[in-house]
């Protein structure tokens, strides 16, 4: 017989507390208004410290598990985590905002409209709505779409620290099954995401010593969309040289491998030449067997996921050719 565990609030002179079934110590629910106030209670209370954001996964969590945690931390009060702006050469987004509003911000759609695909594409409606960007990445999970789009960007993440160190770590190292997380006293804020300075004259003519533009394609697929998650997408951003060629490729795979990962033999495969028929199909095999790990599971076999990665690394990169000779 399935027991279903029930998490309720009450006001206490305290504040809101989350009181857990039988002789359970009643959880400690915190909303603090700045980063300082966030990590001292973090620091506080250690691995006993849960941070509320979107919920999308740690309410599931928490209801199957309500021993889990002594102390929640919900962090919605806090504005600059949900921001959206530029710094200089960077598009700074914070580690609270959510699928929708990445989707919807003139600043990302203009700047990284890869990230912005990823976001728009994210489950339903709803979904979008709560599901914030930071949550995306430390879920770690395999198929996680903004994470995969941060990878192809080039984003770095900034975690705040209770000793007003700020730490920048790459997103690449941050979905690493190596990394161990977020340390007691520490905080995602937010990702960094270099953006292209102006590379053109007003006749559309190369600045000289400035690189061109990126070009990007998203592409995902799913069984039934807006239900459930992508069994493969690939993030692709290319930046071209003044003659045409690719000088720099970045591909980035999701639901390929136990998280999702650049495809750096696919890179090197479009780095350098042009964007022919052959050599696409070249970068594509080499994402499908050489960088994509796929495991087998209830959603898709191992061999299934190596054939999409090979079709949507296709799909993607002749999407980015054709987006380059409809603007020649």
């Amino acid at each position: 017989m399935k027991i279903a565990l029930a998490l309720l609030f009450h006001r206490t002179r305290e504040g809101l507390r989350l009181t857990r079934p039988k002789a359970q110590m009643p959880m400690q629910y915190y909303e603090p208004n700045f980063i300082g106030e966030a990590l001292v209670v973090l620091d506080r209370f250690g691995e006993r410290a849960k941070v509320l954001a979107g919920g999308t996964l740690l309410g599931p969590h928490l209801r199957v598990n309500p021993d889990a945690a002594d102390a929640l931390v919900n962090l919605k009060r806090i504005t600059e985590l949900s921001e959206i702006r530029l710094d200089g050469d960077a598009l700074l987004v914070g580690a609270l905002a959510t699928a929708r509003s990445i989707a919807r911000d003139p600043l990302v759609t203009i700047h990284a409209p890869l990230l912005a695909a990823a976001a728009s594409s994210l489950g339903a409606p709803q979904l979008r709505t709560v599901a914030t960007i930071g949550g995306n990445v430390l879920s770690t999970h395999h198929a996680a779409d903004m994470a995969c789009a941060l990878l192809a960007c080039d984003a770095t993440a900034t975690v705040a620290k209770l000793d007003d160190e700020v730490l920048t770590v790459p997103v690449g190292q941050m979905l690493s099954p190596a990394f161990a997380g977020l340390r007691a006293g520490s905080l995602l804020a937010g990702f960094r995401i270099p953006i292209a300075v102006e590379s053109v004259d007003r006749k559309g003519r190369p600045l000289q010593g400035r690189p061109l533009p990126r070009l990007s394609a998203f592409e995902k697929m799913q069984t039934r969309q807006a239900f459930e998650l992508a069994l493969v997408s690939v993030c692709a951003s290319v930046r071209r040289q003044p003659d045409g060629g690719v000088a720099e490729a970045r591909i980035a795979l999701g639901g390929a491998a136990q998280t999702p990962i650049r495809a750096i033999a696919a890179e090197r495969a479009m780095a350098g030449g042009d964007m022919s028929d052959a050599r696409i199909a070249r970068a594509a095999h080499a994402a499908a067997d050489v960088d994509a790990e796929p495991c087998d599971d209830d959603r898709a076999s191992a061999a299934y996921r190596r054939q999409l990665v090979r079709t949507l690394v296709t799909r993607a990169l002749i999407s980015i050719r054709r987006t380059i000779a409809e603007g020649a």
